[in-house]
């Protein structure tokens, strides 16, 4: 069966694909390798006769790298989402639907020729729901709120999605700037693999979550809503004098306490993965369950790539002192903190992975923690830098929550509130920068996920 070479773009998502369909009457799918959905595809012949002057006419310049070849001879339709489709419906659709440029997008959304806010005419695709209609303007202030980022999908009208950073009109508000037009760029068209993700770098989409600190650090309390954080100060307060009073019992408590706060900062994440400028999001223990499971794979990870070697090294380290054998004891003083160092390093990786493809196994997964460490560049170094800064205060507290129980009187309680406030604040910030993170290498995320 003959088979033609045709460029699509995913109506779900907007990744662009370049792919050989069979020549034929009859539908077939394709299953899209990012969001999942299956689009209905057909390429039909298309008689000499039948395509009248005036078009030949109009066709007869050359090919951009966008079309497909012989435009004359074959016709390409991306088909309709229904399930039951029907074969008589293709002569209805437009070809417009099937080969989308973003330079003919941008370059068609600047020439409207209507004024900018005479209608609500952009819809934005987030988090699977579909937002809008927006005028221009508005769509100028969520890019500037971060509501959007370079790589969210808009459509205009009944146009396809496209991501924001390729439409003129938006791409100088993300500092990208749009691509020489000498050659085309058939990498961005193709499916990804192993050689794409060795050669692909991370795009730019503005500021950085550390050129922003001051919305950073600001974040647990931002917008006069302290309810969340107070729920969790509560609870990691009630853990950590708990420990502090009976370390047996205590422990085995903080295991279930933090498999409950972990789930919740699974979901402060995909909220600052989402809307980076939204404040906490709010306790929901109906979801308690839901809220278990995500508590349990972050907490895998952390024990996996941190708590485990650096647990074993710990345990050495004080059955060395018991022993009076202090030069190996100080040794793995040393060598504690190194590890320690170490998986604080990785961990952000994982833990950014595991919260965009949300599998265990994929977090757990070295190759694909390396590829983030190595392709993040400066992002992911800062990321890193802050996760470490974020784990030594920790322990830092936890040190001192230590010295304080032998206050006499108040000295559980004083521990307990130390803890509770340090560990309380870090982790809001650190699952925050998370989130952002993976908004702001959205392309570097989605390579790692295909590869996976």
């Amino acid at each position: 069966m003959e088979k033609k070479e045709a460029r699509i773009r995913c109506s779900g998502c907007g990744t662009s694909y370049k792919l050989k369909i069979p020549v034929t009457d009859k539908p077939v799918s394709f299953k899209c390798k990012k969001c999942g959905k299956v689009l209905k595809l057909q390429i039909k012949s298309i008689p000499p006769a039948e395509v009248p002057a005036s078009e030949a006419s109009s066709q007869a310049p050359a090919p951009s790298a966008y079309e497909a070849p012989s435009p004359t001879e074959f016709e390409t339709t991306q088909l309709p989402d229904e399930v039951d489709f029907q074969d008589a419906a293709a002569a209805a659709l437009v070809r417009q639907a099937t080969f989308v440029e973003s330079h003919q997008f941008a370059s068609a959304a600047d020439a409207a020729g209507q004024p900018e806010e005479k209608g609500r005419r952009w819809l934005v695709l987030s988090a699977d729901l579909i937002k809008g209609p927006f005028t221009d303007s508005e769509i100028v202030l969520m890019i500037q709120d971060r509501e959007i980022v370079a790589g969210t999908s808009l459509r205009l009208g009944d146009r396809p999605w496209i991501q924001a950073a390729e439409i003129g009109q938006f791409r100088d508000l993300f500092g990208v700037h749009e691509p020489a037009r000498g050659k085309p760029g058939a990498d961005s068209l193709s499916l990804l693999d192993e050689a794409d993700l060795e050669s692909k770098a991370v795009d730019p989409v503005g500021p950085r979550f550390y050129q922003q600190l001051s919305s950073v650090l600001s974040y647990p309390i931002g917008r006069g809503k302290p309810i969340a954080p107070a729920i969790f100060f509560g609870i990691a307060l009630t853990l950590s004098t708990a420990l502090s009073l009976d370390f047996l019992v205590g422990l085995a408590l903080n295991v279930i306490g933090w498999v409950l706060l972990y789930g919740y900062l699974a979901g402060v994440m995909k909220e600052s993965t989402e809307s980076p400028n939204n404040p906490p999001p709010s306790w929901n223990f109906s979801g308690a369950k839901e809220m278990g499971a995500s508590g349990v794979r972050v907490l895998a990870v952390l024990t996996v790539y941190g708590l485990l070697p650096v647990g074993i090294c710990l345990v050495l380290m004080i059955a060395f002192f018991l022993n009076s054998m202090l030069v190996p004891g100080y040794v793995f003083i040393a060598l504690t903190v190194l590890v320690f160092a170490i998986s604080m390093f990785l961990v952000p990786a994982a833990l950014v992975i595991l919260g965009t493809s949300h599998r265990i196994g994929v977090a757990l997964n070295p190759s694909r923690i390396m590829a983030v460490v190595k392709r993040g560049g400066q992002p992911y170094r800062m990321l890193a830098a802050f996760s470490v800064a974020i784990g030594l205060a920790c322990m830092t507290a936890t040190i001192a929550a230590v010295l304080l129980t032998d206050i006499p009187g108040a000295g559980f309680v004083m521990a307990g509130i130390v803890m509770a406030l340090v560990l309380s604040y870090a982790h809001f910030l650190w699952f925050h920068v998370l989130g952002r993170f993976s908004t702001e290498n959205r392309l570097l995320m989605s390579q790692v996920l295909v590869a996976a």
